[in-house]
């Protein structure tokens, strides 16, 4: 489905439709449940990023507490994923550890903690579906959300918003990584990585009439955000091989998996201040002008 807002088209329609666009088709995927698979989970999540994304790039145009409130309700419906979409991480988090250690990994260690890992990836899915009651509340909370969305006040002053909303973006990220630039505190770089992702959303919905230099900047970015999602998604598995030490049969084995990501982390750390620096060179007010005069031609037909 298209997340773009298109030239010569109606801004406020063209909001409200990508907006719709989010919630339908993460409704689409949730109502098959048990048929669900990894990809499918994936499309549901990102829906629901596009939505959040576009709702706090207008947000200065809608009503605070109307805002707050489908922020929350989102934010509750993301958590309908969220344990699925963690069990699917772990295993493709745990193929990341023996590509980037090159194999320099004992066979039968990393089998005993890709085993425990996998198993309880298995049970955190099966324990979402059987859970028919959530289900079915968040299908509910969907179809409310797509009824209540053509009603949202949106003002005129959308495009002091969308600028607003870059601005704020942008200069979350710039912070946060002044911040870990200096610190390896997990909670800091999670949400580094948080703001990262919001970032490159809502600069993809004009994607189609970037500057080729500003497109170069966006493709940065978006690595920028892999390589702190990849960083956040061993932070987990880290913390789920703890959680699990009891059933390895080896507790060595649980010692040396997380000596192994803990380099692998190190070594993206130093990956993405090196990419963010080369990045997050303009203030936060430089930024949205460069956006602005980026995006000229399609701002002048909307």
């Amino acid at each position: 489905m298209s997340y773009l807002i298109p030239l010569q088209s109606d801004l406020l329609a063209a909001v409200r439709k990508i907006i719709i666009t989010g919630l339908k088709e993460a409704l689409s995927i949730l109502s098959i449940s048990r048929g669900l698979d990894q990809e499918q989970f994936k499309k549901a999540r990102k829906a629901l990023k596009k939505v959040r994304g576009m709702l706090h790039l207008v947000r200065d145009s809608i009503d605070n507490e109307k805002f707050l409130e489908e922020e929350k309700n989102l934010k509750d419906l993301s958590r309908v994923f969220r344990d699925v979409r963690d069990a699917i991480v772990i295993g493709e988090a745990l193929e990341k550890v023996r590509k980037l250690t090159k194999d320099d990994f004992d066979a039968k260690e990393f089998k005993d903690v890709k085993s425990a890992l996998l198993t309880y990836g298995e049970k955190t899915i099966e324990k979402v579906f059987e859970n028919e009651k959530d289900l079915r509340t968040a299908i509910a909370d969907l179809q409310a959300a797509i009824e209540r969305i053509p009603e949202l006040k949106i003002k005129d002053t959308i495009w002091d918003s969308i600028e607003q909303g870059l601005k704020s973006a942008y200069r979350d990220c710039f912070e946060y990584f002044q911040l870990c630039d200096d610190s390896n505190k997990k909670e800091d770089w999670i949400k580094w990585r948080k703001y990262c992702n919001f970032l490159v959303v809502e600069i993809e919905f004009f994607s189609e009439f970037l500057s080729s230099e500003f497109k170069t900047w966006h493709q940065g970015l978006h690595s920028l955000s892999e390589i702190l999602g990849t960083h956040q998604d061993l932070i987990l598995v880290e913390e789920k091989t703890k959680e699990l030490k009891n059933q390895l049969e080896s507790v060595q084995s649980g010692r040396n998996f997380l000596d192994r990501s803990a380099e692998i982390r190190d070594k993206l750390r130093k990956e993405a201040r090196k990419n963010a620096a080369r990045l997050f060179v303009k203030s936060p007010k430089e930024f949205v002008k460069k956006i602005i005069t980026s995006t000229g031609e399609w701002r002048k037909a909307c």
